[in-house]
């Protein structure tokens, strides 16, 4: 006969189960739990990890860059390895069109080939980076190139603190920091840093040439395009920052190498009037930026100004841009006025606008003056105490522009309306109108955007301009221009253990 369990006993097979029941939570809450702690310590080691690499970073600038002669550091991380690797990483800076002879048509810069070094496009700088790394599993943390990233396979590559890399007011500074050295080191580790070379001067350098052999690697940079290229496991880390950093133009990723590309303004300061020059204008703010367009003719003859000539062009697509100034006849040329005519046209010619500032139009024209006898003209083209006359320059007298000869197969725009810049006041001209010369010709430089201009000269009989004859401009750049670079090399050994 069956034992049938009275009230308050346990049926042998119920307690069977519930021990299997038990028996099974308990293993999955071990190994749940187990995961859960292994992913806390793998998360703590990073972290001690992380921080000793941030700490590395620290000192390491403080032997860089020459405030120490050598720095150790305790690095944390229990679960991992370090390791130093000298051969990781690579920077390249690199100077295409530098010389101005490569420009295609000079309308667009961007878009070169900057792999070789030739008679265009020069390599200022081509070195590896090297970094001392972290490695846990799929995770990493390394020092490179003056500062921290933490690449793993969950979250791609971050930046834990950013590089010696400063771009502001188109002044690019680069104190490059190269790693070298050797060693590894499981667990815990001790770094020490050790000075090899600090501040080598790779950009300004007085002792380096251009390819030509003569213009030397000076600030302030005048031509073509600079590109900062890095190659590095953590590229995409690189390419944020240098994307959050510059306005340039900044390349996604391509076999781990990211590029930002920069323009170089253009002439700045002093540049030569002598006819067949030409003058790069690039990379102007959205408004009126031009600060300086100063021009100082010097005759070298008897006949000095007489039927003299010079114009100022460039072209930018449909739009065409003329600064022209001339000295109508000959004869005594001392304390006459000369003519001055901005030409502008949107159209390709097929339309234009002209401003004229001679005895006739507008206010207080340029004039020849003779100081020490000898003939000389300045022309300060932003002067806002002289207006020009906003009239048909083909109707006054001599037409001849030196570059845009088109009057005859254009139509005189009967009117100009002076906006879409914040300086502007949002005018509209008709003829007679008058404006300031500083206003009409900020206004028409800006609207042209990049080109490169180009200097004619004309001159009757021997006459011609010395070279005491001379242009300044200066201007404003947008955020993807560089006109100042400041880039230095600086070496230290890790030795880890």
């Amino acid at each position: 006969m069956r034992d049938v369990p009275t009230r308050g006993q346990s049926s042998p097979l119920g307690v069977i189960l519930l021990l299997g029941i038990v028996l099974t939570g308990a293993v999955g809450i071990v190994a749940f739990g187990g995961d859960a702690v292994r992913e806390g310590q793998s998360r703590s080691t990073t972290g001690q990890a992380t921080q000793g690499m941030t700490q590395l970073d620290a000192r390491a600038a403080q032997v860089a860059l020459g405030d120490s002669e050598s720095q150790a550091v305790r690095l944390g991380g229990d679960g991992g390895s370090y390791r130093v690797a000298p051969e990781v990483g690579r920077v390249r800076l690199v100077h295409e069109n530098w010389n101005g002879t490569n420009c295609g048509g000079c309308d667009a810069y961007a878009g070169f080939d900057n792999t070789t070094d030739d008679g265009n496009t020069t390599i200022l700088y081509n070195e590896t980076l090297g970094a001392v790394v972290y490695e846990d599993g799929d995770t990493e943390v390394a020092y490179q190139g003056g500062g921290v990233w933490r690449s793993s396979a969950d979250d791609g590559v971050t930046m834990v603190s950013s590089p010696e890399f400063h771009y502001r007011d188109a002044t690019l500074t680069f104190p490059l920091v190269r790693v070298d050295g050797s060693g590894g080191a499981g667990g815990r580790a001790t770094a020490r840093v050790s000075r090899v070379e600090t501040a080598r001067e790779v950009y300004p350098n007085a002792t380096e040439t251009y390819p030509d052999g003569e213009t030397g690697l000076d600030n302030p940079v005048q031509l073509g395009n600079v590109s900062v290229e890095v190659t590095s496991d953590y590229c995409e880390g690189w390419r944020s920052y240098l994307e959050e950093r510059t306005e340039g133009t900044v390349s996604d990723c391509v076999d781990g190498t990211a590029t930002a590309d920069i323009v170089a303004l253009g002439v700045q300061g002093e540049f030569d009037v002598i006819g067949g020059e030409r003058l790069p204008v690039r990379g102007q703010e959205d408004g009126h930026t031009l600060e300086e367009l100063d021009l100082e003719f010097r005759g070298d003859s008897a006949s000095d100004f007489n039927n003299f000539g010079w114009s100022l062009a460039g072209e930018s697509g449909d739009r065409r841009l003329e600064v022209y100034v001339e000295k109508r006849g000959g004869g005594t040329s001392c304390g006459d006025p000369v003519r001055t005519v901005l030409y502008y046209s949107d159209t390709d010619g097929d339309s234009y606008h002209t401003w004229v500032l001679d005895e006739n139009h507008g206010d207080d024209p340029y004039t020849i003056t003779c100081p020490d006898g000898d003939e000389q003209l300045n022309v300060d083209l932003l002067n806002d105490s002289r207006s020009f006359e906003y009239t048909d320059a083909s109707t006054h007298g001599n037409d001849d522009l030196l570059r845009f000869d088109d009057y005859d197969d254009g139509s005189f725009n009967g009117s100009e309306e002076l906006a879409g810049h914040t300086a502007d006041p949002g005018t509209t001209n008709s003829t007679g109108d008058r404006e300031s010369a500083e206003l009409v010709v900020q206004h028409h430089f800006t609207l042209l955007d990049d080109t490169e201009m180009s200097l004619s000269e004309r001159q009757q009989g021997n006459a011609g301009l010395t070279d005491d004859s001379s242009g300044t401009i200066v201007y404003e750049g947008d955020g993807s221009a560089v006109t100042y670079l400041h880039v230095t090399e600086n070496r230290v050994t890790v030795e880890l253990s």
